[in-house]
């Protein structure tokens, strides 16, 4: 099988915020081709999966042989032996479901959940059950209560899983009895699996049906799906033996959703068919398990006024969804909330800030710089950001793709970069610069003012990562947003002391003042630079230097300063220097020749 292009894998980033580690591999040797936020500390993608496992971990491998032999999904119990230093071990639940594609198997999707993690309600059973992954455009919270009764504890699950196309899925479901973890890491891994594969949710409860069917403990189980479209404006749904989710819209107030309810899993019937109905923006869906309802004495098969009262206060946009599973347990469950059965309560709203993914596959040269600005541009505009974010994250894109561009195919064809960047309903954008080449390593003695483009992207967005694989390099950076909704922030007052010396910024003016007092030199010469491409966004703020109080400076500072300056020409500022006249620090910078990158100011 041909390597597969980093930048070609299926997206699963809207899964690094899960409690899991997961893969996707691909073929008999179990290629990773993606993994999320917590499997790639373990597993780099670009290799098979027995390569790169240590000798203790080969069980997993194991599990997604038998995968692809039989076509089902397995499950196991592992002791996870990490490489660390010292080595870390951890239990695990080990889930490999397979991935379809015109109705063969491909691959494996393989996940690991801890199992030694008590849950938000105490239940130690279910893994990392109150664990969701922000999503892009979306503001999603879910509460697990276990039962008071600890034998009855752990049957109750929620999952979230947010699709490529911005769609967002999300389903609830209960276990008869006791939940068995095993049954409930399968069902949760088969879904992801089956979603994340492109089914609608009919063909979903289909699979869960035919995995309940082979899984004793997963007989009779009752599940709701829904996928959220906010681009097309409906949600579709179907429930197995499930109650049915209450939708919130801003007009009409909470209403159990009309359809049929089905069967549960396994259980031999004519399965519920898919309803689908409008879904606006600020609508908000509430989907809970039966042991919601127990505490009135409420069947599941009828709205319970209670909670279409609670559910009800969703048509105030001001409550974030993690207030509204608050608000909604306390009128459910009232303190100190202890419910005869599990209770979950998931709730879900489409946000104005919704935004489409953003991706560009072009060839590696020089030319195509122009192109990314461009379109990220556009995009960084639909996306309603601020001038200073936009300006911050075409800085660091720019940087990782000139990057790719110069170092990536080095003395060998010409590739492409794919570029990609999400909003994350976190508040946070993610961006990926992708190569399927070699990095060649900088010779400082080469030149003097190389090899500071990594240095600047994570002075610009705040944290970077740099993944090598054997399929190429990619660059990885996570920016927040000014305040989460693209709106200017200003800049706050801070002090950092360090090493003989202080870095004081005085927010409230344009351009930013930063006093410098104490020694610049060899000892504290890169933390402050850090504090202060920190402080400017990476030369993205106009900024003015203050070094009256300045006692020292040598050539370490000087190179700190001129970085500093030149990270701020690049964005279209010039930086500010005061120093007082005829002082040690004016007579330094003068003979470097600050004065012809930045404005000397009197002081």
């Amino acid at each position: 099988m041909d390597d597969q292009r980093v930048g070609d894998s299926p997206d699963i980033t809207v899964l690094d915020g899960v409690a899991a580690m997961i893969w996707v591999l691909a073929g008999p040797e179990h290629r990773v081709v993606a993994a999320n936020r917590a499997a790639e500390a373990e597993l780099q993608t670009g290799s098979p999966l027995r390569a790169v496992l240590a000798p203790a971990n080969s069980a997993a491998a194991d599990l997604c042989d038998d995968v692809l032999r039989t076509g089902r999904p397995v499950v196991g119990r592992h002791r996870w032996r990490g490489d660390g230093d010292p080595v870390e071990e951890r239990n695990v639940t080990l889930v490999a479901a397979p991935r379809e594609a015109d109705g063969a198997v491909e691959g494996c999707l393989l996940q690991a959940f801890e199992v030694d993690q008590p849950s938000t309600g105490g239940a130690a059973a279910v893994p990392a059950l109150a664990a969701l992954a922000a999503v892009p455009g979306y503001d999603l919270a879910a509460r697990y209560v276990a039962a008071a009764d600890r034998e009855r504890a752990g049957g109750d699950w929620f999952e979230a899983v947010g699709l490529p196309d911005g769609r967002l899925a999300v389903a609830v479901g209960d276990l008869v009895g006791a939940g068995a973890p095993s049954a409930i890491a399968m069902l949760r891994g088969v879904l992801m699996s089956a979603l994340l594969s492109g089914d609608d949710v009919d063909a979903v409860l289909r699979r869960l049906d035919l995995l309940a069917e082979r899984v004793p403990e997963a007989g009779g189980s009752t599940v709701t799906v829904v996928v959220l479209d906010p681009v097309a404006q409906e949600l579709r749904f179907a429930s197995a033996g499930h109650p049915l989710p209450i939708l919130v819209a801003g007009e009409g107030g909470a209403k159990l959703l009309a359809g049929p309810r089905g069967m549960p899993l396994a259980v031999p019937a004519a399965r519920a068919t898919p309803h689908s109905v409008p879904l606006a923006t600020g609508d908000a869906l509430v989907l809970y398990t039966d042991g919601m309802l127990g505490e009135h004495g409420r069947t599941s098969r009828s709205a319970d006024p209670v909670l279409l009262t609670a559910a009800d206060e969703a048509r105030d946009q001001r409550l974030s969804c993690a207030d509204l599973c608050d608000r909604i347990l306390g009128a459910m469950l009232p303190a100190p909330r202890s419910a005869r059965d599990d209770a979950v309560v998931l709730v879900v709203r489409a946000g104005k800030t919704a935004t489409v993914p953003f991706r560009l596959d072009l060839p590696a040269e020089p030319a195509e710089l122009a192109v990314v600005r461009k379109a990220l541009d556009e995009w960084m505009t639909g996306a309603g950001m601020s001038q200073e974010d936009a300006t911050a994250l075409q800085l660091a894109v720019g940087e990782a793709v000139g990057n790719s561009v110069e170092h990536a195919y080095v003395g060998r064809d010409q590739g492409r970069v794919v570029v990609t960047a999400e909003r994350r309903g976190d508040g946070m954008i993610r961006v990926d610069v992708s190569d399927t080449g070699r990095w060649r390593n900088i010779d400082p003695a080469e030149n003097v003012h190389r090899g500071r483009g990594l240095q600047l992207i994570r002075a610009s967005v705040g944290e970077m990562r740099l993944i090598r694989s054997a399929a190429g390099t990619t660059v990885r950076m996570l920016y927040r947003l000014s305040n989460g909704d693209g709106e200017h922030r200003a800049v706050e007052s801070s002090w950092v002391g360090t090493d003989h010396i202080a870095v004081e910024v005085m927010a409230g003016g344009t351009p930013l003042r930063v006093r410098l007092s104490g020694e610049l030199d060899a000892v504290n010469a890169e933390s402050v630079s850090r504090e202060l491409q920190r402080v400017s966004r990476g030369g993205s703020l106009a900024l003015w230097l203050d070094l009256a109080d300045l006692e020292y400076l040598d050539s370490f500072g000087v190179r700190i300063l001129f970085e500093l300056a030149s990270s701020a020409q690049t964005t279209g500022e010039r930086l500010a220097v005061t120093a007082p006249k005829d002082s040690v620090v004016e007579r330094v910078l003068l003979t470097a020749g600050f004065d012809q990158l930045a404005e000397m100011v009197p002081g």
